[in-house]
């Protein structure tokens, strides 16, 4: 640990565990961004103290503004991420005894969580302009699970079990706020993935076809099935079809918060189980002596999640996989056919047929 951490850390003793870590979270990006160590970067902070032209002591601040731009405008993540990242790099400085020359100005403005919800159609929206079945199948899944994207990232086929038809359920620890989280999605993230799985069995250009498919990442990168997508990239890809589509107000939590507006229950409980909220030790009794009304609760809820009349996969796309299945149909059938005629033409099977003949 480099002494710059160090001092902070310790500075930081009496906050809780989470928000340490939260914290060490959003240094480590800022300092992977701007290409430095938080070492050197209280070197260059304590050297700019030393000039005696105030224009040439803002240096870092302006490092960290430029962060701050390029996680909204570029990664597209939401305004209160930015504003943690603010904190969190703030606070590292001032614990090392040089504050930032930064106050309320400095602090990104925009939709924060909670205050941007898309509506269903925009959901719907969101979901056609996604371009790959990939990004379709997880960009529901986002909307049905209610989940936060560094959680459904980490997914595998494998933690998915069919709880019934068309509806599968899931449990995790949530990387955030190490809460169990037990949920669901329902009919429209499954019809998407099981044509986005139909397609990883049978392989890509890039991707050949996978045969221990349960073990691999339920979104993975393009080219490698045992790697999962990065949050980041998730983010801003999703960013950029909001953007394109011009929903200025919209951001890509906005599908968590989706989730939570239209799933309406009486006991909170329920709803902060199902996508992973902390509860208190009273809830969490309560919810052990009523575990089975989860999934009741969920799929009461599934038309309020609904965004499509219709099946999510387009006709045409259907039309290509019928058409798909049907040359590999006949690929194998023909082979089997060749197959057969080999050995009907083999000497081996001549000889043995007329031996046959000849005992009869």
């Amino acid at each position: 640990m480099q002494d710059s951490v160090r001092v902070w850390m310790d500075g930081l003793s009496n906050r809780a565990e989470g928000t340490r870590r939260n914290y060490l979270e959003h240094l480590e990006r800022f300092c992977e961004y701007v290409g430095k160590t938080p070492d050197e970067l209280r070197q260059m902070k304590w050297l700019e103290n030393q000039s005696e032209k105030p224009w040439e002591r803002n240096e870092v601040e302006n490092l960290v503004r430029a962060y701050l731009s390029h996680l909204e405008r570029v990664e597209g993540l939401s305004c209160s991420y930015a504003q943690g990242a603010f904190y969190a790099i703030r606070s590292c400085f001032i614990k090392n005894g040089m504050p930032l020359n930064m106050d309320g100005n400095d602090m990104p403005e925009g939709v924060s969580f909670g205050s941007a919800v898309p509506s269903s159609d925009q959901v719907r929206q969101i979901v056609d302009a996604a371009g790959t079945l990939r990004y379709r199948a997880l960009i529901l899944f986002l909307k049905d699970s209610g989940l936060r994207i560094s959680d459904v990232v980490r997914f595998k086929w494998g933690d998915l079990t069919r709880v019934e038809e068309d509806f599968y359920g899931f449990q995790i620890v949530t990387k955030k706020r190490k809460a169990p989280a037990s949920g669901f999605v329902g009919p429209e993230t499954s019809d998407a993935l099981r044509h986005y799985k139909e397609k990883r069995l049978q392989g890509t250009r890039k991707i050949p076809r996978e045969q221990k498919i349960e073990e691999h990442f339920l979104f993975c990168a393009r080219t490698q099935p045992t790697t999962a997508l990065t949050v980041s990239a998730v983010s801003k890809n999703i960013g950029d079809i909001i953007r394109r589509l011009r929903f200025t107000d919209l951001k890509p939590h906005g599908l968590r918060k989706f989730w939570e507006q239209n799933v309406q229950v009486q006991q909170p409980v329920y709803k902060k189980r199902l996508n992973g909220r902390k509860l208190t030790k009273y809830e969490a009794a309560y919810l052990e002596q009523n575990p089975k009304d989860l999934f009741m609760v969920y799929k009461a809820n599934y038309d309020n999640l609904r965004v499509f009349e219709q099946p999510v996969i387009k006709q045409d796309e259907i039309e290509a996989i019928v058409e798909r299945r049907v040359e590999e149909r006949v690929a194998y059938l023909q082979g089997e056919l060749a197959e057969v005629k080999r050995l009907l033409q083999s000497p081996e099977l001549l000889a043995h047929l007329r031996r046959v003949a000849q005992d009869e």
